[in-house]
């Protein structure tokens, strides 16, 4: 008698799943279904040339070899670039690419390990400044 109510109790529960599981695989079914019609990743598109200089530029610029470094590039360089097109708008093609350029320059010239290398050498200096017995944890 007590394995039939634990079938009934596992069924109960593989009916309740199904139950709320069935409405969201039926919206994102549709959801899928429109995004595919709206968008296209074209390869060309997607692994064009210019896709693999900014992958570069943004690990270049925020850090090489770390795990935050092509985050913070990637804040750095796409807010330089959305502001740039904000205020001089697509009357000035090119100039993007120039402060593009400026920027790698300096960071290559100033930091080589870069922005991210910055960062690190900031928290150094500022764990450098405590107090010995500040620096131990327990």
């Amino acid at each position: 008698m007590a394995d039939i109510g634990k079938w009934k109790l596992l069924s109960l529960a593989v009916l309740a799943l199904i139950l709320f599981a069935l409405p969201q695989v039926v919206k994102s079914s549709f959801a899928l279904d429109i995004f595919m019609r709206i968008y296209f990743i074209d390869p060309a598109t997607a692994f064009s040339f210019n896709i693999s200089i900014e992958a570069a530029l943004v690990s270049i610029v925020g850090g090489i070899g770390t795990l935050w470094g092509p985050v913070i590039g990637t804040v750095v360089l796409e807010t330089t670039s959305t502001l740039l097109q904000s205020w001089l708008g697509s009357s000035t093609g090119g100039i993007q690419l120039t402060v593009y350029s400026l920027i790698l320059m300096a960071i290559i010239l100033w930091r080589p390990t870069g922005l991210m290398g910055l960062f690190n050498d900031a928290w150094q200096r500022h764990r450098d400044r405590q107090p010995a017995r500040m620096r131990t944890s327990p």
